[in-house]
C-alpha cells in the first residue's frame, strides 16, 4: 500500500508541476517541452542529492511512452483530411518527402562520420530525428499568420505519423533477428507492413460502422481511445507494425464521414495531455550524458550538420521562398514529444549501443530547442508578419 501511494504521490507531482509550466510556457515564450524536461530533471536531482522520493520503475516510464507514441500518431494521422488538401498542403507534403530523403541520407551519413558509431546506430539516432514536432512547432509560433508559419505549421502536422514509422523499420533492417539470409528479412520486414496495414484498416471499419450506428456523447469518444491503444498493441502483438497500424487508423477516422469527430477527439486529448505531461518529465528524470568537451563538440557539429541538411531540403523543395526564410525554416525544424517515446520505447528493446544513443540524444533534443526557442523570439525581427495568405503564393 505505501509503494502505490508513494507512486500516486510522485505522479500527482509530475502532473501539478507540469500544468503550472504549461501554463508559463507562453508568457515566456519558452517551449513547454523544455520546461517539462528540466523539471524532470530537477526532480532527479533533488531526489539524489537532498531528498529520495522519487523512485518510479522504468517499464512505466516506457509503458507512457508506449500510450503517448499511439496517441500522437492516432492525432497527427486523424488531423490529415485529403478533401482538404490545396497547394499550400502539397508544397508542405514535398518538403516533408525531400526533408525525409534528404535527411534519412545525409544525415544518417553526417552522424556516422561525427559519432564514429556502426551505421546501424547512425541511422537509427537520424531516423529518430527526421520529423518536426507539431506541439512544439503550434505552440513557438502562436498565432502570426504568414506564408511560411502556414507551411511549418502544416509540415509539422503531416509528418508526424509518417515519421514516427521509420525508426521502427530501421530496426527492422538493420537490427534483424539473426536470419541466416537475404529474403528471411524482406519477408518479415513486408509481413509486418501488411499486417500492420491490414490491422489499422480492419480496426478503422469496425470503428466506423460501430460509431456510425451507435453514438454515445461518453462511450464513442472512450471507443476512439481504446481503439487506438488497442490497434498499437494488437499489431505488435500479431508481429506488425504497431505505427502503421495506428496510422492508418487515424487516416480512415480522419477521412471517413464521422458527423460527432472534434467531440469523439476531446476525451482522447485530454487523456493524451496527461500522459504527454507525465512523459516528458519522467525522460527529464532520465537524463543523463557525460559533461565532456568532447561529446559536447559532437552535439554542436550535429547540430550545425541537421540545420545545414534541412537547409538543403528546404531549398530543393521550396525554391521560391527567399533566402531569409528558408534560414528561418531551418532554425525551426525541433523534435518533440513522438521522438522522446520512441527513444524511451527503443530503450527497453536492448539494441546494440542504444545507451550512446540515448545519450546523444537528451543533449541533440536540448540543443534543437534552444535554437528553435531563440529563433522564435526573434520571429518578429528577422521574419516580420506577412498579410500574404498560403493560397496567394506560389508553391
Amino acid at each position: 500500500m505505501a509503494d502505490a501511494l508513494n507512486i500516486l504521490f510522485q505522479i500527482s507531482i509530475i502532473l501539478l508541476g507540469g500544468t503550472l509550466l504549461s501554463l508559463l510556457a507562453p508568457k515566456i515564450r519558452v517551449p513547454e517541452i523544455l520546461l517539462f524536461i528540466l523539471f524532470g530533471f530537477g526532480i532527479q536531482q533533488f531526489s539524489q542529492r537532498v531528498y529520495g522520493f522519487f523512485d518510479l520503475p522504468f517499464i512505466f516510464i516506457a509503458t507512457t511512452g508506449l500510450l503517448v507514441l499511439a496517441l500522437q500518431v492516432f492525432e497527427g494521422s486523424a488531423s490529415i483530411s485529403f478533401r482538404t488538401l490545396d497547394k499550400s498542403s502539397t508544397a508542405a507534403l514535398r518538403l516533408v518527402t525531400l526533408n525525409t530523403v534528404f535527411h534519412l541520407l545525409l544525415f544518417t551519413l553526417a552522424t556516422w562520420i561525427i559519432i564514429r558509431n556502426p551505421l546501424p546506430q547512425a541511422a537509427l539516432f537520424a531516423a529518430i530525428f527526421v520529423g518536426t514536432s507539431a506541439p512544439i512547432t503550434l505552440a513557438l509560433l502562436g498565432n502570426v499568420k504568414g506564408y511560411v508559419f502556414g507551411l511549418l505549421r502544416l509540415e509539422s502536422l503531416l509528418n508526424t505519423p509518417f515519421n514516427a514509422l521509420f525508426p521502427f523499420l530501421i530496426i527492422d533492417i538493420f537490427f534483424g533477428r539473426g536470419v541466416e539470409n537475404a529474403v528471411e528479412p524482406v519477408k518479415t520486414f513486408l509481413l509486418q507492413i501488411f499486417i500492420g496495414i491490414g490491422v489499422g484498416v480492419l480496426a478503422g471499419l469496425i470503428l466506423f460502422k460501430l460509431i456510425h450506428h451507435i453514438y454515445s456523447k461518453i462511450y464513442s469518444p472512450l471507443a476512439v481511445l481504446i481503439a487506438s491503444l488497442l490497434t498499437y498493441s494488437l499489431a505488435e502483438v500479431l508481429g506488425g507494425t504497431g505505427v502503421l497500424a495506428v496510422m492508418a487508423l487515424g487516416l480512415l477516422f480522419g477521412n471517413l464521414y464521422i458527423k460527432q469527430r472534434k467531440q469523439m477527439l476531446e476525451v482522447e486529448s485530454v487523456f493524451s495531455r496527461s500522459v504527454y505531461i507525465l512523459l516528458l518529465v519522467l525522460f527529464g528524470t532520465l537524463l543523463s550524458f557525460p559533461l565532456t568537451l568532447t561529446f559536447f563538440l559532437k552535439v554542436v557539429i550535429l547540430l550545425i550538420a541537421y540545420i545545414v541538411v534541412r537547409y538543403l531540403s528546404i531549398a530543393a523543395s521550396l525554391p521560391h521562398l527567399s533566402q531569409q526564410e528558408k534560414i528561418y525554416m531551418s532554425l525551426m525544424g525541433t523534435n518533440g514529444v513522438t521522438s522522446i517515446s520512441i527513444m524511451v520505447v527503443l530503450a527497453t528493446l536492448g539494441i546494440t549501443g542504444i545507451e550512446n544513443i540515448f545519450e546523444l540524444f537528451g543533449a541533440f533534443l536540448l540543443g534543437q530547442l534552444a535554437i528553435s526557442s531563440i529563433a522564435a523570439l526573434l520571429t518578429q525581427k528577422i521574419m516580420p508578419q506577412k498579410k500574404t495568405d498560403l493560397s496567394n503564393r506560389k508553391a
